[in-house]
C-alpha cells in the first residue's frame, strides 16, 4: 500500500481506521485480506489504534505489515476514544483523503467489500455512510443484518434482513455497525468525532444518527459483505458482565438522546425489560450478570459513562473445577447425587466427570442432554403448568428430590436451576467458575424486589435523575458533543 503522500488523480485515497486489543490473529487475517481488495492500493492507507494490547499485536502487524501506521495507546481507552485517535490521526496526515473506512479488527472482508461502497458513494453526494451486510462467520452464508434500523417505541434496534421485495443495491438504513463503515471525511468536519461516553458500545450507533440528523443518508450497499459476530456472541462467561453493563448504559443513554417526540416510551420499555432480565437472572444463578443489569442503570442516573474493564462487582472469583470440587467435599455427602446439566460438548462431560471422582465415590449421576429432551421427574422442571403449579411450589419450598449438585454452563441459563440442586455449579468454557449454595426462598424475594426496584426506576428514579443529575442532563443534551469537534483540518498536516 502506499506512502501517505499526496494524490493526482483516478481513484480516491481512502484512509482505513481500526482498533484493536488483544486479537492479533483476527487482525492479522484481516489485514492480508485488505491486500487482496480490487482496488487501487496505492490509495489506500491504513491507521491502527492499539489499544495498550499485552499480546503481540504490536510485533506481528510491524513484521508482517510494515505498511500499517500503528499508534499506540498507553492504556485501553476504549472503542470510541480509539476510533477517534484513528480517525484524527488519518485526518492529519500529509495525504487528503476523501472517505475513511472503519473496519473492526476481527471483521473479514471479499476482495470487492470496498470498491462496491465506493462505486455507491461516488455516485450520492448526499451518501454520508455507507455500510456493507453483515454475515456470520461460522456459516457463512447467513446473512445477520442489512445495516439496523430503530424501534423507537420499544427500545430496541432489531437486526434488519430485507424481503425479496425490499433487496436494493442500496438500502437505506438508521444505522450501520463500525465492522465495515465507509463514510466522507468532510462529515467529520459538519458533525465532528465520536463521542466518548459510549466507551464501548453504541458510538457507532449514535453517530450514524448525527450523520442523519444532517441530512445525510446512511445506507447499506447490499452486496458489500463483511464477516463479523454480534456483540452479544463475543464474550461468554463470568466476563461478559463488564459488556452487558457498557451495552445497556449506552443503549439508555441513546434512546433518552435520540428520542424522537420526547416521551421516552423506548427508554421506559427498555428499563423494564433490563429489570425483568435482571430479576430472572436471579433464577439462573447468574449474580453477576444480574449486577450488571442494574449497574448499568444506577451509571446512567448518575451520569456514569467511562468503561472501567473491570467485573461490576467483585464478590465473584471463579476457581477451577478441581478446587471446586475440593471445596464441595465438606458440603456434600460421600455419595452425592449430581446432576450434568445440559452440557452439550460429550467429551467436556467426560471430563468433569473424571474430576469429581477424584473427590467423590459412588456418584449418581443425572444427565440432562441437551440434545434430547429431559423425562421423568426433570422436564417437570421445564414445564410449569397449571395443574402442576401447587406440587412445584412444595418442591421449591422443601428441596424435595432436588439432587445435591446442579452443574451447568454459564452461558446457557436454564430457568428452573433454582430449584435444580441443593448447591449449584456454574461453569465458563474452559470449566472455571463458582459454587453456590442454592437459596431459592432467597432468590425468589431478590427476585420480587428487583421487580420493584424496576417499577421505582421507570416511574420515579429516571424523571429525578432527569431533573437533578447534572452530568446526565449534559449528556441527553449533547448531540453534537463539543469537546469531540475539534477535527483537525488539511492546513498544516505534519510529516510522517
Amino acid at each position: 500500500m502506499g506512502s501517505p503522500s499526496q494524490l493526482s488523480s483516478g481513484s480516491p485515497a481512502i484512509a482505513v481506521v481500526s482498533v484493536t486489543y488483544n486479537r492479533y490473529q483476527p487482525l492479522l487475517v484481516l489485514l492480508g485480506q485488505l491486500r487482496e481488495q480490487n482496488y487501487d492500493l496505492e490509495k489506500l492507507d491504513i491507521f491502527l489504534v492499539d489499544n495498550a494490547s499485552t499480546d503481540d499485536t504490536v510485533a506481528q502487524v510491524t513484521k508482517q505489515f510494515p505498511e500499517v501506521h500503528i499508534i499506540k495507546n498507553a492504556e485501553n481507552t476504549g472503542v470510541s476514544a480509539g476510533f477517534n485517535r484513528s480517525i484524527q490521526e488519518a485526518l492529519s496526515a500529509p495525504r487528503e483523503y476523501k472517505y475513511l473506512w472503519l473496519l473492526d479488527s476481527d471483521a473479514e472482508v471479499e476482495a470487492n467489500t470496498l470498491s462496491i461502497m465506493v462505486e455507491a458513494m461516488e455516485h450520492d453526494d448526499g451518501i454520508g455512510v455507507a455500510g456493507s451486510s453483515v454475515y456470520d462467520p461460522h456459516n457463512r452464508q447467513q446473512l445477520v443484518t442489512a445495516g439496523l434500523r430503530v424501534d423507537w417505541q420499544h427500545g430496541d434496534i432489531p437486526l434488519f434482513i430485507p424481503s425479496e421485495e425490499e433487496k436494493a443495491p442500496l438500502l437505506d438504513v438508521d444505522l450501520i455497525p463500525a465492522c465495515s463503515m465507509l463514510t466522507r471525511a468532510t462529515v467529520y468536519q459538519d458533525i465532528g468525532l465520536w463521542d466518548n461516553r459510549f466507551p464501548l458500545y453504541w458510538g457507532d450507533t449514535d453517530w450514524c444518527m448525527r450523520v442523519l440528523r444532517k441530512g445525510f443518508r446512511v445506507c447499506c450497499a447490499y452486496e458489500s459483505r463483511v464477516w463479523h459476530r454480534d456483540w452479544s456472541n463475543v464474550v461468554r462467561g463470568f466476563g461478559a458482565s463488564s459488556f452487558i453493563r457498557d451495552h445497556l448504559r449506552g443503549a439508555l443513554l441513546y434512546f433518552l438522546r435520540h428520542d424522537p417526540d420526547g416521551r421516552q416510551h423506548g427508554v421506559r420499555h427498555l428499563l423494564r425489560k433490563i429489570y425483568l432480565k435482571a430479576a430472572l437472572e436471579r433464577l439462573t444463578m447468574r449474580f453477576s450478570y444480574s449486577d450488571a443489569y442494574i449497574e448499568a442503570v444506577r451509571d446512567l442516573f448518575a451520569g456514569r459513562f467511562h468503561h472501567s474493564f473491570k467485573e461490576p462487582s467483585q464478590r465473584y472469583s471463579t476457581s477451577e473445577l478441581d478446587q471446586l470440587c475440593a471445596e464441595l467435599k465438606a458440603l456434600l455427602p460421600a455419595q452425592p447425587t449430581v446432576l450434568l446439566n445440559q452440557i452439550a460438548d460429550r467429551e467436556r462431560r467426560h471430563r468433569i466427570k473424571r474430576i469429581f471422582t477424584r473427590h467423590f465415590d459412588n456418584i449418581s449421576w443425572v444427565e440432562i442432554d441437551p440434545e434430547q429432551p429431559p423425562g421423568g421427574v426433570w422436564s417437570e422442571y421445564r414445564t410449569f403448568k397449571p395443574r402442576q403449579l401447587l406440587k412445584h411450589g412444595g418442591r421449591i419450598l422443601r428441596g424435595f428430590r432436588r439432587p445435591d449438585l446442579n452443574v451447568c454452563d454459564i452461558s446457557t441459563p436454564l430457568m428452573y436451576n433454582f430449584s435444580a440442586g441443593h448447591h449449584t455449579i456454574l461453569l465458563d468454557e474452559n470449566d472455571n467458575g463458582l459454587a453456590v449454595h442454592t437459596p431459592v426462598v432467597s432468590n425468589l424475594g431478590q427476585m420480587l424486589r428487583t421487580i420493584f426496584e424496576g417499577f421505582k426506576a421507570v416511574y420515579f428514579d429516571l424523571p429525578r435523575a432527569l431533573r437533578q443529575s447534572t452530568e446526565l442532563i449534559t449528556a441527553v443534551s449533547e448531540t453534537e458533543p463539543a469537546e469531540h469537534l475539534s477535527v483537525v483540518t488539511h492546513n498544516d498536516r505534519p510529516e510522517y
